[in-house]
């Protein structure tokens, strides 16, 4: 198994997947996600409020591109399985980010509509940790 490390994101498309090339022509695609958290509120009601946390992600892999272009939309709530880098600051002044690379061809799942329970969401993410990326099992 190949040492790294690597995470699981359970969120929605912020937008489309847009798909660019190196310099030497090579493909690639990348998506914005969003994470809702609930957390308890301050407000008198104590109703808790959601909030958005954004991953950026790089996909990799051509064959998946090809794949699942069609199918990455806004809004689409997606599993996205992927090895955690972070990107160094290339100006002064600039902060390090984290980006979520995806090499696996196994790295994607677009979830069925309607939008999954909670519990049936627990339930999916338990049994997807069973299946690992082609990458880890090598």
């Amino acid at each position: 198994m190949r040492s790294g490390a690597y995470v699981e994101i359970l969120g929605r498309l912020g937008s489309d997947i847009q798909i660019r090339s190196t310099r030497e022509g090579k493909p690639y695609g990348v998506l914005s996600i969003a994470v809702n958290k609930k957390v308890k509120s301050s407000s008198q009601n104590g109703a808790p409020k959601s909030i958005a946390k954004w991953y950026k992600a790089i996909v990799w892999n051509e064959h998946l591109l090809v794949k699942m272009e069609p199918l990455l939309k806004t809004g689409k709530k997606i599993l996205l399985i992927g090895e955690l880098d972070v990107i160094q600051p290339t100006a002064p002044g600039t902060k390090a980010h984290n980006i979520i690379l995806v090499r696996s061809k196994s790295g994607i799942a677009v979830l069925a509509e309607p939008s999954m329970s909670e519990v049936e969401e627990e339930t999916f993410i338990e049994e997807q940790e069973e299946i690992l990326p082609e990458e880890l099992t090598a």
